[in-house]
């Protein structure tokens, strides 16, 4: 929930009609955040769908506010 620019994630419904559906796994969820991959990687992967009216599908990334580690080159481990 996004009120005067304060974002909450709700664990109750507050009662609002819903603007925005976010379908998403919390590994992606968290890679999108970490700067792991890119909004538009995690959409295009169909790892991450957004329902909703164009004009607040197009603003979610701004909502999101990555985390200032999101730029931090981080080492890949090989799991072979």
């Amino acid at each position: 929930m996004i009120d005067r620019g304060k974002v909450d994630i709700c664990l109750r419904d507050p009662g609002f009609e819903i603007d925005l559906y976010i379908a998403v796994d919390l590994a992606t969820l968290t890679g999108v955040w970490l700067g792991d991959i890119s909004l538009d990687q995690a959409i295009r992967r169909q790892a991450l769908e957004l329902q909703g009216p164009h004009p607040l599908r197009r603003q979610f990334q701004d909502w999101l506010q990555l985390s200032m580690f999101d730029q931090v080159a981080r080492e890949t481990r090989d799991t072979a």
